[in-house]
C-alpha cells in the first residue's frame, strides 16, 4: 500500500494515560438539564440500572471534567421516577477549569494609632 493510504485498519489506542486532576483548578457550575426519560430508571443514580445521573457522571468522567462522582460535590435540585421526562432540572458540581480564580481581596491596612497629644 502507498504511504498514508487507508488500509482499513483502525489504529490501536494505547493504555489510558493517567490524569492528574490536581494540576488544574476547579470551579462550581450549575447545569440545567432536560431529558426524555423513557429509557432511564429515573434521575437519581442507582447501581445496575441506567439513570440520568449515571449517564451524566459517565460523560463528565470520560471528558475528565471530574475525577469521580464522590469528589465533585454534586447536588441535584430534584429527581424523577422511571420513565418520567424533565425540562429544567438543575445539578451543581465542581468541574475542572483552566479559568484562573480572581485574586483574594487584600485586607485593609491596619489602622495606625492616632498621634499622642502634646501636653
Amino acid at each position: 500500500a502507498a504511504p498514508g493510504a487507508n488500509t482499513g485498519r483502525k489504529k490501536r489506542r494505547g493504555e489510558a494515560r493517567p490524569f492528574d486532576m490536581s494540576r488544574y483548578g476547579q470551579r462550581w457550575v450549575a447545569l440545567r438539564v432536560a431529558y426524555i426519560g423513557t429509557r432511564y430508571h429515573g434521575m437519581q443514580y442507582a447501581e445496575g440500572v441506567e439513570t440520568v445521573e449515571g449517564v451524566l457522571f459517565e460523560a463528565l468522567t470520560k471528558t475528565r471534567l471530574i475525577a469521580d462522582r464522590d469528589s465533585c460535590g454534586f447536588s441535584r435540585g430534584g429527581r424523577t421516577d422511571r420513565g418520567v421526562s424533565a425540562l429544567g432540572q438543575v445539578v451543581a458540581l465542581r468541574v475542572r477549569s483552566s479559568v484562573v480564580p480572581p485574586p483574594a481581596a487584600e485586607p485593609p491596612p491596619a489602622a495606625e494609632p492616632p498621634p499622642a497629644a502634646e501636653p
